[in-house]
């Protein structure tokens, strides 16, 4: 291992010629850069990017294929390209999300903005060599790249591949919490599935749709810190890498894919809103009719700290129905006209 290393930090581009305490000082931050440039791969970068940078660290002998890995086979490649055929990305049938009609045989999804069309034939290519989570039939699996087992050489290999594997096991916990929690989303992938336990998590303070909420309601939090290995991390840390991890992942049906980040779009924020509304009026018994709804749909969330202070102090129980709904609002960073336009349109 030692040759092996040697040979590829002589021809590591960069490092100075000159002798002595400068060129210590030059190397070592140098690898500092290589190092935190690695991790920054590992956490966000795409499939591509993973691949090229453990090329990159095979040729400087950080890590080596592990021998029992072997090259896709025919057998796979077909079924990867037949999977890809069954998505149209000229499919002028993928409509767009105010035209829904739940009709079983079409992929009803969430575009990526609103008006925007599923699919697109402008879509860049890069899209679809993401990271891909697969649905079928309830179930939601992350789908780890063959090429990608490497078995680490140095330190710098181990800490690479180590990072790699906390973000595999985060989108792993995704894909569980998915299956457990929002199967109904995955059987049919539209914004108002997401918000089915709504009123039941804001009573938690925990709004799925929030990235930062979402990571202790899966429990990712503890994970993140568990397979980090690097002891407790502070919470913006967590919630900052979580972000990242979850970068360059498609969750991809037979007939569609969207970005895994959908879960946490403003569409998906809506309809948790509308979602806690409409719960909040049945577990009441009182019926969210066009009348009631106008005499509430100008309310906006208070502007002022102490107001949404004292808005957010208070327990959700107590509230008024208009404070209920400045509250979800607020929790979910909406505008409570855009959630009754894009969701409660019915009832006007």
């Amino acid at each position: 291992m030692a040759s092996r290393i040697t040979a590829s930090t002589s021809n590591y581009r960069g490092v100075s010629k000159t002798t002595g305490r400068g060129a210590t000082r030059t190397a070592t931050r140098e690898s500092m850069a290589w190092n935190a440039a690695n991790l920054q791969v590992a956490r966000e970068g795409s499939k591509a990017d993973i691949a090229s940078r453990l090329a990159d660290m095979r040729a400087r002998g950080d890590i080596t294929r592990l021998p029992e890995e072997t090259d896709l086979d025919e057998e796979d490649q077909k079924n990867a390209e037949a999977i890809d055929a069954e998505i149209d990305l000229a499919d002028e049938d993928q409509s767009r999300l105010e035209d829904i009609d739940g009709t079983p045989d079409e992929f009803s999804g969430m575009p990526r903005r609103p008006g925007q069309t599923l699919l697109i034939d402008e879509d860049p290519l890069e899209r679809f060599v993401d990271f891909e989570m697969r649905v079928s039939e309830g179930k939601c699996s992350f789908l780890r790249p063959e090429w990608m087992r490497a078995e680490p050489l140095t330190d710098a290999g181990e800490e690479f591949l180590d990072e790699i594997g906390t973000r595999f096991g985060v989108l792993d916990a995704i894909g569980l919490w998915l299956e457990n929690k929002r199967v109904e989303f995955l059987h049919k992938p539209e914004p108002m599935a997401l918000g089915i336990r709504a009123l039941e998590e804001m009573k938690q303070g925990l709004p799925s749709v929030s990235p930062s909420s979402f990571v202790k309601l899966s429990e990712i939090e503890s994970r993140i810190e568990h397979l980090a290995g690097r002891g407790p991390k502070k919470r913006q840390d967590v919630n900052s890498l979580f972000s990242r991890f979850t970068a360059h992942c498609d969750l991809v049906w037979a007939n569609g894919s969207l970005p895994l980040d959908v879960l946490f779009s403003i569409e998906a924020r809506k309809a948790w809103v509308a979602s806690a509304v409409l719960q909040l009026c049945e577990q009441s018994g009182t019926p969210l009719t066009t009348e009631r709804l106008a005499k509430y749909r100008n309310l906006t969330v208070p502007k002022g700290s102490d107001e949404k202070k004292h808005l957010n102090a208070m327990n959700i129980s107590s509230l008024s129905f208009p404070d209920f709904i400045r509250r979800a609002n607020s929790m979910a960073e909406t505008k409570w006209s855009d959630v009754v336009t894009s969701y409660l349109r019915d009832y006007l």
